[in-house]
């Protein structure tokens, strides 16, 4: 897959509008081409997050939660402490979303009990 907006490293900006990776054009583009495959691209956004962990380790910018915000967020991946509270993630209604990952519907139990 070739994407237009694909990031520089070791900064992790978009190569086309110099934002931070992925950005609202990388979102829609990757929207797109896994539109039928949400664990797909789980994996391929968990794959970048772990490589641009190593490049901003150290950084304002390699903070892991603000990483796991960038990478997975926009996407419907409930970050690490949504899903301990079992709850799906909150999109502000500007970004561009995706329910990938399943969003909160995943993370619900189906009986409606403990798990």
């Amino acid at each position: 897959m070739i994407l237009v907006h694909r990031p520089s490293r070791p900064d992790w900006r978009c190569r086309v509008d110099g934002g931070q990776w992925p950005c609202p054009g990388a979102r829609v583009e990757l929207a797109a081409r896994f539109t039928e495959d949400g664990a797909a691209l789980a994996v391929f956004l968990v794959e970048h997050l772990f490589t641009a962990s190593e490049d901003l380790f150290g950084t304002a910018d390699g903070k892991p939660r603000l990483l796991a915000d960038r990478f997975l967020f926009w996407a419907g991946c409930p970050t690490t402490t949504e899903r301990a509270l079992n709850v799906g993630p909150t999109v502000p209604e500007t970004a561009p979303m995706v329910s990938a990952c399943g969003g909160i519907d995943r993370f619900q139990p189906r009986d409606g009990g403990d798990r």
